[in-house]
């Protein structure tokens, strides 16, 4: 497809844009005196607020799906973007498993937006026949399923549905031959194998263990990444200290959470240069990602006034903004 094809798709997004909070907005909402005025805000800004009971968690679910459907909808070809929300799909998976086995509602921890109908995952759960999910979806519920079945680990279930998701991702971001959607995808798959070093370094987990858990992504060197967490946690950190996440990577033994925020920063970083950028599929790209982190930001900052936490506790934890 050329470039030129998403010349209209650009230019609606340049419009969407300016409703994107900036940093401003975020510094006036931290001293918001209640949720109510933080919505009341959005409603501003183009979000669509349901009247009656405000329900937080419903208002940003929706905000992100509404984006993707303006996506689905200007879009040349969306399944260009299919690896930004292919790891909700293989958490619905995951979910459908899990809360049918335990006796929950298994729509209870569905995300969205995703590539496969929820109605799909739900049924493929509930015939236990997992063939009509694409591949190779449908081979990964039906081990996940079978080892939650005969032994109740659910701890390798997950290790099972997470390694398949990683590669997944990575290989349909390389379909689209977008070299940003590639870049991104790496960082993420790194950033997820990487926290599962890390887990299982802490935990004294043996090579043969991350041998399963780890990803197939290879950046930084899998088989380097392996040895030096089966080595323990100050092993796998001495390595890490000599890649490219050497930065994000310090703040893993201090705070996990500081690491995923790295990876979120680092990630819109990439996109600086597609402000600049009038034609191809890059702009839809940064747009999607741009509303996830100010979705982050706001549910990091609604909560925060729920608990009533210090301003401080807010700011340490926002993300970076795109505009």
């Amino acid at each position: 497809m050329e470039k030129t094809d998403y010349a209209y798709a650009v230019t609606a997004v340049r419009v969407r844009e300016t409703r994107l909070l900036t940093s401003a907005d975020l510094e006036r909402l931290t001293e918001a005196s209640s949720a109510g005025a933080v919505t009341e805000f959005l409603r501003t800004r183009g979000w669509q607020i349901p009247a009656g009971p405000l329900n937080i968690a419903s208002v940003l679910r929706n905000e992100l799906i509404e984006t993707w459907d303006f996506l689905r909808e200007i879009a040349p070809d969306i399944s260009i973007l299919d690896a930004l929300i292919l790891r909700k799909d293989y958490h619905n998976l995951k979910a459908a498993i899990k809360s049918s086995l335990a006796g929950i509602d298994i729509g209870t921890y569905f995300l969205s937006p995703g590539t496969v109908s929820q109605d799909l995952i739900r049924d493929a759960e509930k015939e236990r026949d997992f063939s009509a999910l694409p591949a190779p979806m449908h081979a990964v519920g039906e081990e996940a399923y079978d080892v939650l079945v005969r032994t109740g680990d659910g701890q390798l279930a997950d290790i099972i549905i997470d390694r398949a998701a990683l590669n997944d991702i990575l290989a349909a971001a390389k379909r689209s031959g977008n070299p940003l959607l590639i870049r991104l995808q790496e960082l993420f798959c790194t950033a997820a194998d990487i926290k599962t070093a890390f887990r299982a370094a802490r935990m004294h987990k043996n090579a043969e263990f991350l041998e399963r858990a780890v990803s197939m992504v290879g950046k930084p060197d899998r088989e380097k990444l392996i040895e030096s967490a089966a080595a323990g946690e100050a092993a796998l950190l001495t390595w890490l200290r000599q890649t490219e996440y050497a930065e994000g990577t310090a703040l893993l033994a201090t705070s996990p959470a500081a690491f995923e925020k790295w990876c979120d920063d680092k990630a819109v970083a990439m996109t600086e240069d597609v402000k600049y950028m009038f034609f191809g599929p890059e702009p839809l790209i940064a747009y999607y990602l741009a509303k996830e982190a100010e979705i982050k930001n706001l549910r990091i900052l609604l909560t925060a006034l729920e608990n009533d936490l210090p301003f401080d506790h807010i700011r340490e934890r926002m993300r970076r903004l795109y505009v």
